[in-house]
């Protein structure tokens, strides 16, 4: 079998992340029903009206209780949030997020971060990387596995290590090439 092109494999996994401004609230009863408790700082987020587009009834809304992916390109990290609400306030990107995770993903924000990506499976978009080590691993193996597979018969390679570093290089490159070309 032929392998894929590592471009045509990666790239829509990194160009599809949503990017707009973070602010954080004080969580309570949802739009979804669920009840947060804010002195248990889950990290909770709340997305625009536009995007939560929710029915009559917005209980039912299938995207409550999902997870979403929120990457800050400042400081590279990647959290995941439950989605519980609907930011009435919210441009179409913008998220609202509880003030522990808003201070773990921009430990320097003032209330408004501007410019902060995200995603996830109910949602669109991608973001970043889960924070589970399990997964994450799995998620670069692929990634090196794809890499192998299209270079594979036309570079040698002496050093595995050497190799690793290099595809970590090409992954960081191609997501941010195309968070660019897509206007992020």
């Amino acid at each position: 079998m032929r392998p894929l092109p590592l471009a045509l494999t990666i790239l829509p996994l990194v160009a599809n992340a949503y990017k707009g401004d973070m602010t954080h609230y004080t969580p309570g009863l949802g739009s979804c029903g669920y009840y947060t408790d804010p002195s248990k700082n889950e990290p909770v987020v709340a997305l625009s009206r536009e995007i939560m587009a929710n029915g009559p009834n917005p209980n039912n809304n299938p995207k409550c209780g999902t997870k979403i992916n929120i990457y800050n390109e400042r400081t590279k990290k990647t959290h995941q949030a439950t989605i519980v609400d609907t930011c009435q306030a919210c441009q179409r990107q913008d998220i609202d997020v509880n003030e522990k995770l808003f201070y773990a993903v921009a430990p320097n924000g003032d209330g408004r971060v501007h410019g902060i990506a995200w995603g996830g499976s109910a949602v669109g978009g991608f973001a970043g990387m889960e924070e589970d080590e399990e997964n994450r691993m799995v998620e670069q193996g692929d990634v090196v596995e794809l890499v192998e597979q299209t270079l594979r018969g036309s570079m040698r390679f002496r050093e595995k290590e050497t190799f690793m570093q290099g595809c970590g290089k090409v992954v960081s490159k191609i997501r941010e090439m195309n968070l660019r070309f897509w206007g992020y």
